[in-house]
């Protein structure tokens, strides 16, 4: 059997770097780290304890001489030889057991996501939810990443729109995800051109399509993504 060998230094930081390239909901710092290892270029990794986020990086970073540590937020720097992506790649899953594939989830591997396109029925947004939260998935779908941009517009067909999780905080004009009755504001968004347009006109929802990302009315009626989170 290969030996993989590992180094994680701890950074001490005191704000999370917002150039990651991936973000993975997980339980703990293992399962963040060995999602990491599973990557072909992931060179530091940070997990949030509170919100069990797992956040990846294609560079390695600095500590701030300055910063104190804190438990809640760990980065480290991984270094790692040669032999780690031989004995790790396979142990990427192309299924997972807890995506329920029989209520027609699909599991991306690529991206550790589990989730449904509902493409046959339009619902109004807090419908859509609904659906998704009844049928055993966390929530809308939370496009994140340009890796899920990429992905999730593509499977939009041409002249039409599926809602996405967010919406627009009519307080402030943030917008935000809401995990159950807390906001947090969304750190990454990938609009279409001269998007978003409809502040005065109540589009506080987000919908996608080929382009991009796009407000929408959240009483229009559109198709839908749902996430089950990893």
């Amino acid at each position: 059997m290969a030996t993989a060998k590992m180094v994680f230094d701890l950074v001490l930081i005191t704000t999370l770097p917002t150039d990651y390239n991936k973000v993975i909901k997980v339980e703990s710092a293992l399962d963040c780290a060995l999602e990491c290892i599973r990557k072909p270029r992931c060179d530091a990794m940070a997990f949030s304890a509170p919100q069990q986020v797992c956040y990846l990086y294609k560079q390695s970073f600095q500590g701030d001489p300055t910063a104190t540590s804190n438990m809640d937020l760990l980065l480290y720097n991984i270094k790692r030889g040669t032999e780690c992506n031989e004995v790790f790649a396979s142990s990427r899953k192309s299924t997972n057991t807890v995506c329920d594939q029989k209520k027609g989830y699909s599991y991306e591997p690529n991206m550790n996501v589990c989730y449904k396109y509902h493409s046959s029925e339009k619902f109004q947004h807090a419908a859509a939810k609904d659906i998704c939260i009844n049928e055993g998935a966390s929530n809308l779908l939370k496009v994140n990443s340009d890796e899920k941009q990429a992905f999730f517009t593509k499977l939009v067909p041409s002249g039409s729109y599926a809602y996405i999780q967010g919406d627009r905080r009519d307080s402030t004009g943030e917008w935000v995800y809401w995990e159950e009755t807390t906001a947090a504001v969304m750190s990454y968004t990938n609009w279409a051109d001269g998007q978003p347009n409809g502040a005065q006109s109540g589009q506080n929802c987000i919908s996608i399509d080929a382009t991009g990302q796009h407000d929408a009315g959240c009483h229009y009626y559109n198709y839908f993504f749902c996430e089950k989170y990893m």
